[in-house]
């Protein structure tokens, strides 16, 4: 069963994340889209990156020039999303 892809504006919806911040964690690394359009350059993302988007989105270091918890989401575990986001609150 293939996974259904979203847009950069139906993940920004879904995540609660503007689409101009999804292009900047695509840029840094922090959030990659699960396929670029080679033809068009549109971003497309898993269903199921909508969980690390959301975490991306309360982490410290989510905002530009921000020290912190900068490392890139890889589909982790529910509990490695909560133990990542409970080191980057406690700094």
């Amino acid at each position: 069963m293939e996974q259904e892809l979203l847009t950069v504006g139906l993940m920004a919806r879904r995540s609660g994340l503007t689409i101009k911040a999804l292009r900047y964690y695509d840029r840094t690394g922090l959030l990659r889209p699960a396929a670029v359009d080679g033809a068009t350059g549109y971003r497309l993302y898993h269903v199921g990156q909508v969980p690390e988007a959301r975490l991306v989105r309360t982490a410290p270091s989510s905002t530009p020039g921000s020290p912190g918890c900068a490392a890139p989401c890889t589909g982790s575990t529910r509990s490695e999303e909560r133990r990542v986001g409970k080191e980057c609150r406690s700094r």
